[in-house]
């Protein structure tokens, strides 16, 4: 499930969208489904003070105005298809790849609410700090695998998947050390 990157790059979608092409042809019974991104003008309070003059508009607001990007229905998504899912048994065992507490109820849900149909077994995979788990997910999963660096390289599409679809050069950084070195602040 994934939702369309909110971005002023046209390279960016194009990016994503070779991606999920490139998906598809991979694993050719993968169901995509989307989320949305909503972008809204806000108003919201300033954390500390404008550095301007006095006895002018903006020495004056204690408001300004933001564009508030925010993902919507991912998690209620993966959700959903995750107790579906469990209740259908079409699945032994789920695997959640997220960071998001909103999930906490629907893993929970799956790992231990399903009368009459056998225990799934529930996986949890994380970007986490390895100090700090993702809190209350963790709580109802069988295994937890913390996602590094070299777990990246080493599942990265091939630099050809089919045809004319190539992996972006800027997808390639992490067995790329030039690119590396040059992407270093």
């Amino acid at each position: 499930m994934f939702s369309r990157i909110r971005t002023n790059s046209s390279d960016a979608l194009i990016r994503q969208d070779f991606y999920l092409k490139a998906l598809e042809y991979q694993c050719p019974k993968l169901e995509i489904i989307k989320g949305e991104y909503n972008v809204k003008n806000l108003k919201r309070p300033l954390a500390q003070a404008l550095p301007c003059k006095e006895a002018t508009h903006c020495y004056e607001s204690k408001l300004v105005k933001i564009q508030h990007q925010e993902e919507k229905k991912t998690d209620v998504n993966i959700a959903c298809h995750m107790l579906n899912d469990a209740w259908l048994n079409l699945y032994d065992q789920a695997v959640l790849i997220s960071n998001d507490s909103d999930l906490e109820r629907a893993l929970e849900m799956v790992h231990t609410s399903h009368p009459g149909k056998p225990k799934k077994i529930t996986g949890l995979c994380s970007s986490a700090p390895a100090n700090k788990p993702p809190g209350s997910l963790i709580l109802h999963a069988d295994w937890y695998k913390r996602i590094q660096e070299e777990h990246l390289a080493k599942n990265q599409l091939p630099d050809l998947v089919k045809g004319k679809i190539y992996k972006p050069i800027q997808w390639s950084h992490i067995n790329n050390k030039e690119y590396v070195e040059k992407d270093k602040p």
